[in-house]
């Protein structure tokens, strides 16, 4: 079963997208539930509009990102954001929240049909790469995170994820009622 956004994160979440005001978070796309695998991704997440991806790691820590443009499968290639950020909701070590803001928004994200969501050019993070099978009670993700295109530091990542990328569940949400200006 898929893990839940609490009202604490989505007051937190919409403090933190552009806009600042309520917005409605619907479920599209949940590794436990789902399985872990791009194909099952690309075909639940392409082409929704913005997102925001969370990493519920075995540590208590969640983390993730939020896009404000569709994902869709390519070969890798990088696209502009200017509206992304990386986070941390909950830290396994009572960390407070944060918010990492893009400074290269055009390696804000990677398009890629072979990996889950890819934020940054490092990658900053990728959730997962080819298909990843459960152990017991989680995924051992084949993901990193390197410092690149948004403002985290090392101590921050291990802070953030732990030495190692094992997570209950990866879940997506499309937001909705987000009203942009270009």
């Amino acid at each position: 079963m898929s893990k839940q956004l609490s009202e604490q994160d989505t007051d937190k979440l919409n403090k933190w997208i552009k806009g600042g005001k309520r917005k409605k978070y619907t479920q599209l796309y949940s590794a436990a539930s789902d399985g872990c695998d791009p194909s099952t991704f690309h075909t639940k997440c392409d082409n929704k509009g913005p997102t925001v991806t969370l990493v519920h790691n075995v540590n208590g820590s969640v983390y993730g990102g939020y896009s404000s443009v569709s994902w869709l499968s390519g070969s890798g290639e990088s696209v502009y954001d200017a509206n992304a950020f990386l986070f941390l909701l909950t830290g396994g070590n009572k960390k407070k929240p944060c918010k990492f803001n893009i400074k290269t928004p055009e390696y804000a994200l990677t398009m890629d049909e072979d990996c889950g969501p890819s934020f940054g050019k490092g990658p900053d993070l990728l959730t997962f790469q080819d298909a990843v099978s459960k152990s017991t009670d989680f995924f051992h993700l084949n993901s990193v995170m390197v410092p690149d295109s948004y403002t985290i530091s090392e101590k921050t990542i291990k802070e953030i994820a732990g030495e190692v990328f094992d997570a209950e569940d990866v879940v997506i949400y499309a937001v909705e009622g987000i009203y942009l200006t270009t």
